[in-house]
């Protein structure tokens, strides 16, 4: 994915998190200024205020592209 589609794909998912306000784990793959492609699992969480409104969003990602590639 270009990096115009790959925001626009994370928004995307922002939106849902924001929405829902659920927790969402998702697979993403990106290609990197070097051309490799990383793989990376997210953790997206809403996180909320007193009134659970949606505040803010914690994201936490792990490079999983060793894993991919011994599948």
């Amino acid at each position: 994915l270009s990096n115009q589609k790959h925001a626009e794909k994370l928004r995307a998912y922002e939106k849902e998190i924001i929405r829902s306000k659920k927790e969402q784990i998702i697979e993403i793959s990106q290609e990197m200024p070097n051309d490799e492609i990383k793989h990376f699992l997210c953790r997206y969480k809403p996180l909320m205020n007193d009134i659970e409104e949606v505040v803010g969003i914690i994201a936490i990602s792990i490079d999983i592209t060793q894993h991919k590639q011994n599948e």
